[in-house]
């Protein structure tokens, strides 16, 4: 979160010019939001293209508004099935000087009204600075994704004694049933939705989002997956954007292997950059040591024995856990 708001605060100036930015930043994925029950949200009946305001009465959004906005699940039949978007809006502190709305937008299947809640647990808006003072912030949640109508499954994600990162041929085929079996569970309760959840059926709900709002232009703050859906949004509607904010490089002209086998080798890199660094600084704390060693004794006790995490509020980690962590 302190690597959002410092983003946040670097790119006031390039907002208030009215610029475009793209910044690489690490990608941290995060898991969907539970229904914003807290707000008193109820299912809107508003038409598509209105946003039903109201005063937020969860305390993580003190002051500001709570929306709801009906779109179609498959935007080529407009009056088939509808879902629900969720937003929260905090307006600007200082109307007279106000510049416009900025669009805040988490990627990689993110709530960015829990992005919006963190933010403002950690100091925001002091540390956002004028940014509070001339754009109303608002937060949508993407179709399929936290307060939103979201995609809902029975199946577990990763249930026991299945591994991400399978040994041998008999963990692999496990591996690849499991994924079959939650994909039939997915589409089985969602039906439609399921095959709706794609950068140019988001990227017309955040046009919606926009008249709604009454903006002739919006500016875009997009983390991590949202550089894409930016991307896309501003080739399906140019001029439609005052200001682009981008805090990752994102190549999607390669196929899905090539940029997994890249993103593999990148953070096998940086992760041999950073146990080289480690082993000869002052700075850290495992300073004289084998760090890639002391790495892989750790994953392996934890595989052996989970750590237990403090407060019990979450599962004892394995190494597995502490694998998948370790790019973020």
């Amino acid at each position: 979160m302190r690597r959002v708001m410092r983003q946040l605060r670097r790119t006031l100036t390039a907002l208030t010019a009215g610029a475009v930015l793209a910044t690489p930043m690490l990608a941290t994925p995060v898991v969907a939001a539970p229904a914003l029950a807290a707000s008193g949200r109820t299912a809107p009946t508003a038409p598509t293209g209105h946003i039903t305001w109201r005063p937020c009465t969860d305390a993580g959004f003190p002051g500001m508004q709570c929306g709801t906005m009906r779109v179609p699940v498959d935007w080529s039949k407009p009056r088939a099935a509808q879902l629900d978007l969720a937003l929260v809006r905090r307006k600007a502190d200082d109307p007279a000087h106000r510049q416009g709305t900025l669009l805040l937008n988490d990627g990689a299947g993110g709530s960015s009204i829990e992005q919006l809640r963190l933010a403002t647990r950690n100091g925001f808006p002091d540390i956002a600075g004028a940014m509070t003072q001339r754009f109303d912030i608002v937060a949508v949640d993407p179709r399929g994704v936290g307060h939103s109508t979201p995609i809902r499954c029975s199946e577990p994600l990763k249930p026991a004694g299945v591994s991400y990162f399978p040994k041998n041929r008999a963990a692999f085929d496990k591996l690849v049933a499991h994924n079959r079996t939650f994909a039939k569970d997915c589409l089985r309760r969602n039906g439609p939705l399921v095959a709706h959840v794609d950068l140019t059926s988001t990227a017309r709900d955040i046009e919606a989002v926009r008249t709604g709002l009454g903006v002739r232009r919006l500016n875009w703050y997009g983390i991590h997956y949202s550089t894409l859906l930016g991307r896309t949004y501003a080739a399906l509607f140019p001029g439609r954007l005052r200001t682009m904010t981008l805090d990752t490089a994102l190549d999607d002209t390669t196929s899905p292997l090539t940029r997994i086998v890249k993103e593999t080798t990148s953070a096998e890199e940086a992760f041999n950059r950073f146990a080289a660094w480690c082993a000869n600084s002052a700075q850290c704390a495992l300073k004289g040591h084998d760090v890639a060693a002391e790495y892989d004794a750790l994953v392996a006790r934890a595989d052996r024995t989970p750590v237990p995490v403090a407060g019990g509020t979450h599962r004892p980690l394995t190494g597995e856990d502490f694998r998948g962590a370790t790019q973020d």
